[in-house]
């Protein structure tokens, strides 16, 4: 099964204002990631389906670090799960 809660503030922290060459994105566990774009900005994005997996996935933007901290989203991201 794999790890759940995968993302710590620390980790956010270096990553912010990190420029790269592409976008990248980092689970967190059901459903919850973020996005890092290129310039090193942190969005919270809530993955889901409303059907089966022939389903096209909706990605959810939550919100943007460090304007939320990690906790939120998580919070927000299991409620939008039972919707």
């Amino acid at each position: 099964m794999p790890a759940e809660n995968k993302l710590s503030d620390k980790y956010l922290k270096s990553m912010s204002g990190t420029l790269s060459d592409r976008q990248k994105l980092v689970a967190d566990g059901r459903g919850l990631s973020v996005r890092v774009s290129k310039a090193g900005r942190i969005s919270f994005v809530f993955f889901y389906r409303t059907g089966d997996r022939t389903c096209p996935p909706v990605w959810l933007t939550l919100g943007q670090y460090p304007d939320m901290s990690l906790k939120q989203p998580r919070g927000a991201g299991m409620s939008a799960a039972h919707y």
